[in-house]
């Protein structure tokens, strides 16, 4: 088992994390990873190395068979990015019995590991069942204390699962909200977690994050240099984020704009039907992290119409607003409760229904120009100082520290 630790870091807190991730060049590799899962945990580990003894341990993000033909993932230690290494757990890729030889292979990993249990943490990412099991068990065994970032609230079913892949979820479900409560403190996206799952519990609020690199490499056009006349939407195409409710919107508006959309999900055929049907509206399908950047930073309006009543949508933050932010581009939203009183300034508002979004476009592109770049250039700088992975990973380690003096 591989820890990172270098001389004069003896005193500093031992992190064995557990979660769902691969090295950054293997996420397209495959069925499963989510792309700004990875890049946020990638980006914390990278953070908090040189402020802990860090031990990382992956149950891989991959698709169970056959949606993905692998059949069996093997254990090993690799290297994660230069100077990190990690270890993959092995498990067999079949629904039902991957997740219990995860737990098993996980169990086995953790008891493997060297540690001060006086100064150790297991920090977990998303309480699965897979991680919560073995982690919370075998803390319990060993006093060992747990933190746990929740970086989703799962609630959706798949309606192409069958019965009995139905009722597993819905037990996984359960059992994820269950488990936010078993930990010692919480790393959240949105504080309302806390009082839902886990009233009264140590919690830090990281409500979005880049890299220092992300940062780096942004390429920030001047307004005259944008398609203002054009609409942004990058992401999902699912109904959680109000993708026929922006389309319907749009089409409301009497104006001389276009709207492109990038991405993939259940309603990808609805939104390539509506593009045929409206030449105002451009459907590019899935595309690039690289593509949709350039295409950020060039649009002249970024929106996201996701609806603010859903149970899950009330306790997440949406990190995607975060990636608008740094493109320097105007950002037009629905009003979510993860997005604070300090957001009021930096983006542009609008309700949730057709109407009202159809409303919150006109009323933006009445704005003068140098208005709606005004928010824009707040935006990036609220997200180059006070959302970066190495600002969160102050408020981590203070975190870990406080539940080790407990």
């Amino acid at each position: 088992m591989e820890t990172m630790q270098t001389e004069g870091k003896r005193n500093l807190p031992h992190v064995i994390y557990a979660g769902h991730f691969v090295p950054e060049d293997q996420v397209n590799a495959f069925k499963g990873p989510a792309v700004s899962g990875t890049r946020m945990q990638l980006g914390i580990f990278k953070a908090i190395e040189d402020k802990c003894e860090l031990t990382l341990i992956s149950t891989t993000p991959i698709a169970s068979y056959p949606r993905e033909k692998t059949l069996r993932v093997r254990g090993e230690t690799a290297e994660l990015y230069t100077g990190a290494s990690y270890t993959r757990i092995p498990f067999i890729n079949v629904f039902g019995i991957k997740q219990l030889t995860q737990i098993r292979s996980l169990r086995r990993a953790l008891k493997r590991v060297p540690t001060d249990r006086e100064n150790t943490v297991i920090l977990n990412y998303n309480p699965y069942v897979e991680i919560a099991i073995p982690t919370l068990r075998y803390a319990k065994r060993h006093k060992i204390k747990t933190v746990c970032i929740v970086a989703d609230i799962p609630v959706t079913i798949p309606k192409s699962y069958n019965f009995i892949k139905k009722f597993f979820r819905k037990l996984e479900i359960k059992n994820y909200y269950r488990f936010i409560g078993k930990y010692d403190a919480l790393v959240v996206l949105n504080k309302h977690v806390v009082s839902q799952f886990a009233d009264g519990k140590r919690f830090y609020l990281m409500d979005g994050g880049v890299t220092e690199k992300e940062i780096a490499d942004a390429v920030i056009l001047p307004p005259e240099q944008h398609h203002n006349e054009q609409i942004l939407y990058a992401g999902a195409l699912e109904p959680y984020n109000g993708i026929r409710e922006m389309i319907e919107g749009f089409l409301k508006v009497q104006k001389d704009i276009r709207l492109v959309i990038c991405g993939d999900g259940t309603l990808a055929s609805y939104v390539k039907e509506m593009a045929e049907q409206h030449e105002r509206i451009l459907y590019k399908g899935k595309v690039s992290h690289e593509e949709a950047v350039a295409l950020q930073r060039e649009s002249g309006m970024l929106i996201s119409a996701r609806p603010t009543d859903g149970f899950a949508l009330k306790l997440t933050f949406p990190s995607k607003i975060i990636e608008y932010m740094l493109s320097g581009t105007p950002i037009l939203t629905t009003r979510l409760n993860g997005l604070g009183e300090a957001y009021e300034d930096k983006l542009f508002f609008c309700g949730q229904t057709v109407d009202e979004i159809a409303k919150g476009i006109e009323d933006f592109f009445e704005l003068p120009t140098e208005e709606r770049y005004a928010r824009a250039v707040r935006a990036r700088e609220f997200v180059e100082t006070s959302k970066t992975y190495t600002y969160h990973s102050k408020g981590i380690i203070e975190l870990i520290d406080e539940v080790l003096a407990e």
